[in-house]
């Protein structure tokens, strides 16, 4: 993908970065998730990845609570 961009699709790249590091979330690929994040980050973007690791904290803190009681 990178080798594709160009000031005028920065923004582009960084959301096809945001989405490469939720898809590596989702699909179990870890080690993609990180990378993915910071290409994404360096190109201004990042942010929704990062409420979403943390609405994915809270969800895994409240299925940890409900399976204990």
């Amino acid at each position: 993908m990178e080798s594709a961009e160009e000031p005028s699709n920065r923004h582009l790249m960084a959301r096809l970065f945001e989405l490469q590091s939720m898809l590596g979330l989702a699909s179990g690929r870890y080690e993609t998730v990180l990378p993915a994040y910071r290409k994404a980050a360096a190109r201004g973007a990042g942010r929704s990845v990062t409420e979403d690791f943390e609405m994915l904290a809270s969800l895994l803190a409240e299925a940890s609570d409900g399976a204990v009681a």
